[in-house]
């Protein structure tokens, strides 16, 4: 079942539409993972999972890579600046990295604050970029 995903980012102030027909079965292996409160470790220390049962009314944080969230329920409003984005599970957020935000979350536990967060480090991002440009080059037809 195809559906229809907005990436919300600070980078661009305009979501940006994502079809996708897999979120289904992200969203269950995000869910078995999140079994407790707090944040749950993957084998890959770039990934992990955050589940809160009760409302954050407010925290200041510090992003200090590009990430990627994607909440499969509850809702977070985040704050920089004075741009105001959600993640929620229509909305993934794209944040750059070295980024002082602030962020409120709406969850209880019928209803858990429950995301995927994907870190995105230079070593990781700046060759994937490269490759893409080179093979964006090929398929154009330029050597």
């Amino acid at each position: 079942m195809e559906q229809t995903i907005l990436l919300s980012s600070f980078a661009n102030p305009e979501p940006v539409q994502i079809e996708t027909g897999s979120v289904g079965k992200i969203v269950e292996q995000v869910r078995t993972l999140a079994t407790c409160a707090g944040q749950t470790v993957t084998p890959s220390p770039d990934i992990w999972v955050f589940r809160t049962d009760s409302p954050i009314s407010y925290v200041r944080s510090y992003s200090s890579m590009m990430n990627i969230a994607v909440a499969v329920s509850g809702r977070k409003t985040v704050r920089i600046g004075n741009h105001i984005k959600v993640n929620d599970p229509k909305y993934y957020l794209l944040m750059h990295g070295s980024t002082h935000y602030q962020a409120s979350v709406e969850a209880s536990p019928d209803a858990p604050y429950i995301a995927l967060k994907l870190q995105l480090s230079p070593g990781i991002l700046g060759p994937t970029l490269l490759e893409l440009a080179d093979l964006r080059r090929l398929r154009d037809g330029h050597p």
